[in-house]
């Protein structure tokens, strides 16, 4: 009896030590962290994720000029939110997915090619600004990415023209995430991505189509600024 109730103390406290041990959490990839940036930069590049970067914009002359127009969603289209991303399965042949307002933030498009009709091989994010949501974007995507499989994997991304930065954001720190964010895309489809740079007033202004991304379903083009790019140019 004696040795009945010690196992039964034993296997009790097993299971209570158990129960304390909290679940392993996901490893996180860190590459924005890790450039240790100052944190006057990561806020300047919060605040005008957020608010936009001034602009003196003039109104235009000519009625019903093309960058008079603001941009909107295709009908139909996911619309991407800051700080999230969205995909779609390779059978899907309509619509798309689109975002707007990347002012000091990244659009990333990410295309691949699969023979599974459900593998998801079109991807848009929309990176916020700061270091630990860039963070934990990335590892989000390029988990999601590498899980389907897909081949001949192509990226573009959309970055913000740092000449028309505001003087209180550090072009030589906008330089470096800018690279780190080409080096990953790199690392992740193992070419080198197309890359396009938005004006950043017109951006904040949402002048036309700038500071818009969006992939196409039917076709798997991306567009820049409302413009197709083609992949390598």
């Amino acid at each position: 009896m004696h040795l009945l109730h010690s196992l039964t103390t034993l296997l009790a406290s097993g299971a209570a030590l158990a129960l304390a041990v909290p679940a392993k959490l996901v490893a996180r990839d860190s590459p924005f962290s890790d450039l240790d940036l100052p944190a006057d930069f990561w806020g300047n590049m919060d605040n005008y994720c957020r608010n936009g970067v001034p602009t003196k914009r003039r109104s235009r002359s000519v009625p019903g000029h093309p960058l008079d127009r603001r941009a909107s969603k295709p009908s139909g289209y996911q619309e991407v939110a800051p700080g999230t991303y969205t995909k779609d399965f390779e059978a899907v042949t309509v619509n798309g997915a689109w975002t707007d307002f990347l002012v000091t933030c990244f659009g990333v498009v990410i295309i691949g090619d699969s023979t599974n009709a459900v593998s998801y091989s079109k991807f848009l994010a929309h990176f916020y600004a700061t270091p630990s949501l860039l963070d934990s974007l990335w590892t989000d995507v390029k988990n999601e990415v590498t899980a389907q499989g897909l081949t001949n994997l192509r990226g573009w991304i959309s970055l913000p023209d740092r000449s028309t930065a505001p003087a209180d954001l550090d072009q030589n720190d906008m330089l470096t995430v800018e690279n780190t964010m080409r080096d990953l895309v790199t690392q992740l489809t193992g070419q080198a991505p197309t890359v396009r740079y938005h004006n950043m007033a017109d951006a904040s202004a949402r002048v036309g189509d700038v500071g818009t991304m969006q992939y196409n379903n039917a076709d798997k083009t991306v567009l820049i600024d409302g413009t197709v790019v083609e992949f390598g140019t």
